[in-house]
């Protein structure tokens, strides 16, 4: 078990059929399950920082967009983990240029409750909450 993914201030409970209603989860056009299957890349210059912007809307009810910033480019993974540390769904995992991305995340199989979504860019790992709400 991965012990970075056991965050003691997330100790809320998710319902166990969650994973299960993922598994069929689908975008409304059937062709991502989770996310957007090309990320906008918002800005061509290179970016100097490396990180992940807050989500929004949060609590956030059937989509939400989220942004990251790469420094360098490389190969990207974007994961959401439920509140048991669970990972739930991979929204993104691809070989991205440096610059800003922005991401439309469909989560409206997701129960309601709390989530981390995860970036990991190399060695690198940054992650916010986002709020399911009903």
């Amino acid at each position: 078990m991965n012990r970075c993914l056991r965050l003691p201030a997330l100790v809320l409970a998710t319902a166990l059929c969650a994973s299960a209603a993922l598994a069929q989860a689908s975008s409304p056009s059937g062709s991502a399950p989770f996310g957007d299957r090309n990320a906008e890349h918002l800005d061509g210059a290179a970016a100097s920082t490396f990180g992940l912007g807050v989500p929004y809307p949060n609590p956030f009810t059937e989509t939400a967009t989220l942004t990251y910033t790469l420094d360098q480019p490389g190969p990207v993974r974007l994961e959401l983990f439920d509140a048991l540390g669970r990972r739930v769904a991979v929204i993104e995992d691809e070989a991205r240029p440096a610059g800003e991305y922005r991401v439309r995340f469909y989560g409206d199989a997701l129960t309601p409750g709390l989530y981390v979504v995860r970036l990991t860019a190399g060695d690198r790992v940054v992650t916010r909450r986002l709020v399911r709400g009903t």
